[in-house]
Formats: C-alpha cells, structure tokens, sequence
C-alpha cells in the first residue's frame, strides 16, 4: 500500500459514529446538525454523560439551533 494510502486508511479508522438518544438513527461521519446534550443529573452523583440528537430530533427537542 502507498505512504498515501496507508494515511488514509488511518484516517478513515478514527472516525466516529454517534446513535441518535431519540430515534436511534446513526450520524454520518460529518456530524452536520447533530447536537450533543448533557443527559446525567449532577445532583443525583452520576458521572458526567453526553446524550447526541439527529437534527430532527434536536430541533424536536430543543427548538431550532442558534
């Protein structure tokens, strides 16, 4: 494999993929108009968790973005 071809091939392995908390449907590699949210209650001691919407839902959810 090239120099060039080994590179991409790194690149496309660090790649990351989110499911949507709401509908379940997975994100595209580029993420546009996805949105994460704090989802734990720190006042019940859990561990700090991000919970990821698709665009639909977020804006379901949410409203619309800024």
């Amino acid at each position: 494999m090239s120099e060039w071809g080994h590179q991409h091939q790194q690149v496309r392995e660090q790649r990351r993929l989110v499911d949507c908390v709401e509908c379940g449907c997975r994100s595209e590699a580029g993420w546009v108009g996805w949105r994460a949210y704090r989802v734990d209650d720190p006042e019940l001691d859990e561990p700090a968790a991000l919970g990821f919407y698709c665009p639909a839902c977020a804006e379901a959810e949410f409203g619309p973005s800024r």
